[in-house]
C-alpha cells in the first residue's frame, strides 16, 4: 500500500516520537475514532476524519485526548514545514518530540 505524503509524514513523526523522542513522558499513544473504535497507526494516518482521537497515557496511567483537527492545527501553527520535514527524512527524535508535544499541548511541556 502506497502512502500519500501527508500519511507518510504523520506515520514517520508518530513512530519516531513513540520509539524514542517522547518515551520519557509518554508511555502509550492510542488512536481511536470519535466512537472509540481502536485504530492502528496506519489506519489513523490513512483517515481524514477530523474527530478521530489521539490519546496519550503518562507514567501514572493518566490520559489526555485531542482530536485530529486540533492536533494538526496546533502542529501547523508551530511547525508549518512539518510535512516536508517528516517526508524528506530530515528529522530526529527531538523533532518528533516537539511535533507530538505541540500537537497535544499546543506548547512544549516536557523538557
Amino acid at each position: 500500500m502506497t502512502m500519500s505524503k501527508h500519511e507518510e509524514a504523520l506515520f514517520n513523526a508518530f513512530v519516531t516520537a513513540t520509539e524514542g523522542g517522547s518515551n520519557y513522558w509518554c508511555t502509550e499513544l492510542n488512536f481511536t475514532t470519535n466512537r472509540y473504535k481502536v485504530l492502528t497507526l496506519e489506519e489513523f494516518c490513512a483517515r481524514t476524519h477530523p474527530e478521530d482521537l489521539i490519546t496519550w497515557v503518562d507514567e501514572n496511567d493518566e490520559s489526555f485526548s485531542v482530536t485530529r483537527s486540533l492536533f494538526l492545527g496546533n502542529v501547523n501553527r508551530w511547525i508549518p514545514e512539518w510535512e516536508s520535514l517528516f517526508t524528506e527524512m530530515q528529522f530526529d527524535a527531538y523533532h518528533a518530540d516537539t511535533f507530538l508535544q505541540h500537537g497535544l499541548f499546543d506548547d512544549i511541556v516536557f523538557g
